[in-house]
């Protein structure tokens, strides 16, 4: 994260995202294990419950893809895997989605609400 300010907190580094990148409105930083390390809070609230959370990445295989991924009760098809990298699209409403990105200790998901979704996946490889 060259040229990034050093954060103490995950928070602090949602906080700064979503006041940086505008069309992220909603983030989480989770471990592998599902635990909430951070979310958003406030207007950009990430409203995803604990539980569809451990029960979607414990689900992180081909179904993924076959099957699409539920989020906050909204479906969402599997538009793209590369690299521990999905992006999801809103299967009713596509300016809607979702970026995930997997690490060996650590997942972030970051929710965009417009059509930018390359820009939402440079953000989150930088969390790689």
């Amino acid at each position: 994260m060259s040229g990034w300010p050093d954060f103490v907190t995950w928070k602090a580094y949602l906080r700064f995202l979503l006041k940086r990148h505008h069309y992220i409105k909603h983030a989480a930083i989770l471990g592998i294990d599902g635990s909430v390390w951070a979310r958003s809070e406030g207007a950009n609230e990430f409203q995803v419950g604990d539980e569809e959370l451990k029960v979607f990445l414990n689900n992180f295989n081909d179904d993924v893809f076959a099957n699409g991924v539920d989020l906050n009760g909204v479906h969402y098809n599997v538009k793209r895997d590369q690299e521990n990298v999905i992006v999801g699209r809103n299967v009713n409403n596509t300016t809607l989605g979702f970026v995930m990105i997997r690490t060996l200790t650590g997942v972030m998901i970051a929710m965009y609400d417009r059509n930018l979704v390359l820009r939402a996946y440079d953000i989150c490889k930088e969390f790689h």
